[in-house]
């Protein structure tokens, strides 16, 4: 019981140990031909201010925890304000019910430089309602920018149509390493440079068609 407890704790310490960076000790070889070496050795002077530099790197980094701020107060951050909030929200996966209840928000999302790619990115987050859901509450809340939805919305469309060319293209390949390995049965290497396919996948082709 005492080796098994300690082989756990050991087994602990040894996860822990991984998650930290390890100490990286610097140096610098020179073999030029002006000598001695004619420049500076500190890190810092590769900077354009170095005084700044040596105050502010390597001091904790300022957290901004959106789980722990209000929109309200986010709403006070400046420009960096909506990229926050979207953010915040897309913990829940979903944007149509907060751009319902925020259209001042998405007014400015689009006025801004955001434009299509805020779009882009609620219709790539979005999980509980349809592209055409939310493209028609946008619409419903900035018709004056139609144009802007009707882009995000073609190139949605076009995201769709590749993933699909490409789902399509995967699935023809592995009928003909099936073909390749059950009725010619040729070697995975061959059936692997013919295909593309990774020696994983076709090893488990192999297994499946076997049983």
């Amino acid at each position: 019981m005492l080796a098994a407890h300690l082989a756990q704790k050991k087994e602990k310490e040894k996860k822990k140990q991984e998650t930290r960076l390890p100490i990286i000790l610097n140096l610098c070889l020179y073999s030029g031909k002006k000598t001695p070496y004619p420049y500076s050795v500190d890190i810092y002077d590769c900077f354009e201010d170095h005084i700044l530099a040596r105050a502010e790197l390597f001091k904790p980094l300022p957290l901004i925890d959106l789980g722990q701020i209000e929109e309200e107060e986010l709403a006070q951050h400046g420009t960096a304000d909506l990229l926050e909030m979207l953010l915040k929200q897309s913990q829940k996966r979903t944007f149509l019910r907060w751009m319902q209840n925020n259209p001042e928000a998405m007014r400015k999302l689009l006025v801004r430089f955001y434009g299509i790619s805020g779009i882009m990115y609620i219709l790539g987050v979005e999980q509980e309602y349809s592209p055409e859901e939310v493209l028609q509450t946008i619409e419903s809340i900035v018709p004056q920018r139609k144009e802007d939805i009707m882009t995000a919305a073609q190139q949605l469309g076009e995201k769709y149509e590749q993933r699909g060319i490409q789902q399509g293209m995967q699935i023809k390949a592995l009928e003909i390493a099936e073909n390749m390995l059950s009725e010619l049965h040729l070697d995975v290497e061959t059936v692997a440079q013919a295909t593309g396919l990774s020696r994983e996948e076709l090893i488990k082709i192999q297994e499946e068609t076997s049983q």
